[in-house]
């Protein structure tokens, strides 16, 4: 009985044991399919919103359009094309800061500026097309889970312009480092993450929010670096310290 009893006793206080246990830690390939199931589901629910002048049949063979196999096929690819790390999200606005910081952050940064200055490509427009082709492969960008990944980037009038998501220019975000606090005038919008970094995004359809340059006010800012805003020193025409350099 007593031998029962102790067993008994046992199984309770493992279960409760099990309780208290933290749940596993999502993996990142698990991390990544739940992204995109979120997302398709954002797309479910936005197709038929979008078409409200149109009639009811029509909103549904919309919905049905999304739950095809060819879409689904298709917009994996356009997923995968835009998947970076869980920790960056999936828009242009999730990049966290930079997780590598101190004399090391910079190195490869300031190794890329040194071979090919602060003026690789001149032409507005077609700058966020040709930055794929015409860019230059950088790598160790200051964050551990892509500090191994090649990227293509180029520089114009003193940013560095790393493209993470689409080449073109109505429909792509990346990273930008801008150590000089030049004016932005490739982008629609950005905001500081800090170091030096920005994310920015390139659409035909810009956020309500205010862009913001490094340490100024959301209060003081203006609507975007693309229409007109003014950074904390203006420094456009300016050309940024030799590699290496800190300010």
């Amino acid at each position: 009985m007593i031998a029962r009893l102790t067993v008994f006793v046992l199984v309770l206080a493992t279960a409760a044991g099990a309780g208290d246990m933290d749940p596993p830690e999502e993996s990142e390939a698990a991390k990544k399919e739940r992204t995109y199931q979120e997302w398709m589901q954002k797309l479910r629910e936005g197709l038929p919103q979008t078409a409200t002048n149109l009639s009811a049949e029509f909103r549904l063979s919309l919905t049905n359009l999304a739950n095809s196999t060819y879409v689904e096929k298709m917009s994996r690819g356009i997923f995968e094309a835009n998947w970076v790390h869980s920790s960056f999200g999936f828009y242009w606005d999730e990049i966290p800061s930079p997780t590598i910081r101190g004399s090391n952050a910079t190195v490869e940064i300031d190794k890329f500026i040194a071979e090919n200055g602060w003026h690789m490509l001149t032409n507005d427009w077609l700058f966020l097309i040709t930055i794929n082709k015409r860019g230059k492969p950088i790598q160790g960008l200051p964050w551990e889970v892509i500090r191994d990944r090649t990227f293509a980037a180029a520089t114009h009038n003193g940013i560095l312009y790393i493209p993470l998501r689409g080449y073109m220019p109505m429909g792509s975000s990346g990273l930008a480092y801008n150590p000089q606090t030049n004016r932005f005038q490739l982008v629609s919008d950005f905001k500081p993450i800090g170091d030096h970094w920005y994310v920015w995004s390139q659409t035909d359809t810009p956020s309500q929010e205010r862009s913001i340059y490094e340490g100024e006010s959301t209060g003081s800012a203006s609507r975007s670096g693309a229409n007109g805003s003014q950074p904390i020193r203006s420094e456009t025409n300016s050309t940024p310290p030799a590699a290496g350099s800190r300010r």
